[in-house]
């Protein structure tokens, strides 16, 4: 059996990944909800980010527009 080797922390890095768990723990601190300018004032994405995100978020079910 061969021994899996230990994985760097930047290999196979997924930048948008990155920003949707970024975009999902400050949700997480705000039980009230961020609007978009906001999440993207707290995060440092852009709108337009923060807007696909949030969207795609919301087809998967992870997250709800009030």
């Amino acid at each position: 059996m061969v021994a899996a080797k230990k994985i760097g922390k930047r290999n196979y890095h997924v930048p948008n990944l990155d920003r949707a768990l970024q975009i999902v723990e400050r949700l997480a601190s705000f039980p009230k909800g961020l609007n978009r300018n906001e999440i993207s004032a707290e995060t440092g994405c852009s709108a337009n980010m923060v807007y696909r995100i949030m969207m795609t978020l919301v087809d998967a079910g992870w997250a709800y527009r009030d």
